[in-house]
């Protein structure tokens, strides 16, 4: 139950039933429950992902300082520390966490670091960060990935394609970004300037006309998030038809009004769709739900359960 309202965006309830369950038994006479590594793990992922930074630290000061309570806190629990620290921009204490508190850091800690450098533009920092994952993960091609996505933010798209250039040397291939909706039973599957869908021409069709209409309700298309070089307009029509786009608007098309729509994408959600999702919410009066590969994003009354914290 904490593991799964921290990935819906419930943070402080998450936090709640941590503290009822460390308080109370489960029935009367009986030993009160003491939290293991898996409630810790929830408990402390759940916070780093609604920005409860001082009461991850909170838990892991405690625990720290009680006899037996160090011995809980794993690796995986302490890089949620660590991450809550990183989400939130506190890269200098999130770097001096590691060395403070996690004595062997494994390609987990270090990948969560760089994604917050990569959130953040520190990009110093994240070519340090990354020679070490390297080290760790030689065939991994996600971090040569991620680490080109920390140049392309900057706009160092020279520093980018030296990475791709590579990963290319090194026969390694990036997974590319899918996202999907299920309509009748059926499972209709986008991917980015993929046109294999039989409705491709309509979706991409409906899509400018809705584009369109959310630019003129104030939507500002983040071109920042675009990890190539590209002219604006360019730009502007690769975000148009991401996958997780291209999927609401095949909902929207194949579904009656009112109905909740439920996307599904196996990357982490950009923050161009976040945005343009809160305006499509808004037009529509629809309820959107998208499963990205950290948590779930539940879209209603131009807001989303994340805070815009993911």
């Amino acid at each position: 139950m904490i593991m799964a309202l921290g990935q819906h965006g419930r943070g402080t309830d998450a936090l709640a039933l941590f503290e009822d369950m460390r308080r109370m038994p489960l029935r009367e006479g009986e030993p009160k429950l003491e939290p293991n590594e898996v409630t810790l793990t929830a408990v402390l992922n759940a916070c780093s992902h609604a920005g409860l930074v001082d009461e991850a630290l909170a838990i892991h000061r405690t625990l720290a300082t009680t006899a037996g309570g160090d011995a809980l806190l794993t690796t995986r629990s302490k890089t949620c520390v660590m991450d809550a620290l990183g989400r939130a921009g506190r890269l200098d204490d999130a770097e001096h966490f590691i060395a403070a508190h996690i004595p062997q850091p494994d390609e987990v800690t270090w990948r969560t670091l760089l994604s917050a450098c990569r959130l953040h533009g520190d990009v110093t920092r994240a070519e340090r960060v990354a020679e070490r994952l390297l080290r760790l993960a030689p065939g991994d091609a996600s971090l040569r990935v991620l680490l080109g996505n920390v140049y392309a933010a900057v706009g160092r798209w020279e520093d980018k394609t030296r990475v791709r250039q590579d990963m290319r040397e090194s026969g390694l291939r990036k997974s590319p970004g899918v996202s999907w909706i299920v309509v009748d039973g059926k499972r209709h599957v986008f991917v980015v300037e993929v046109k294999r869908h039989p409705r491709i021409k309509d979706i991409r069709a409906e899509l400018g006309v809705l584009w369109g209409q959310m630019k003129e309700a104030g939507f500002v298309p983040n071109t920042s998030n675009v990890l190539r070089p590209m002219d604006e307009a360019e730009a502007e029509c690769h975000l148009c038809h991401h996958s997780e786009k291209l999927a609401i608007m095949f909902g929207l098309m194949s579904t009656p009004p009112g109905t909740t729509l439920r996307v599904f994408n196996n990357l982490r959600m950009c923050p161009d769709c976040h945005e343009a999702t809160k305006f499509i919410v808004r037009l529509t009066g629809r309820e959107i739900v998208v499963r990205d590969a950290n948590r779930f994003h539940h879209f209603s009354g131009h807001k989303c359960s994340c805070g815009d914290y993911w």
